[in-house]
């Protein structure tokens, strides 16, 4: 599902992608059920959906954005074990490898 809404200008999106074969071995989670989920947390956080976990930011507050998005998602225990990758683009940085950043902060 594609949901895009108005924006300043696209300047940073980002690509998440879970670890297929980590959640059907280690968990009863449905896969594509824990894109949707992912999805929600997404749209609610300011972002719309582009692509299969992949999201653009409607807002220009990188920094406010990613603290409630990165909150959110330390609350689902389900979410950050089962991810494979997490890869953030934008116009400054260009890419960066957000799921290192984050493993190494917990």
């Amino acid at each position: 599902r594609v949901v895009k809404r108005e924006r300043v200008k696209p300047m940073f999106r980002m690509v998440l992608e879970f670890d297929e074969n980590k959640v059907l071995k280690n968990s009863n989670y449905d896969i594509e059920q824990m894109y949707e989920w992912l999805d929600k947390i997404c749209l609610d956080t300011w972002f719309d959906v582009i692509g299969k976990g992949e999201y653009e930011l409607i807002n220009n507050d990188v920094i406010g954005s990613l603290l409630v998005l990165v909150s959110r998602f330390k609350k689902q225990s389900w979410l950050i074990p089962n991810l494979k990758t997490w890869k953030t683009f934008d116009d400054e940085d260009g890419e960066q490898d957000a799921l290192k950043f984050i493993l190494e902060d917990l």
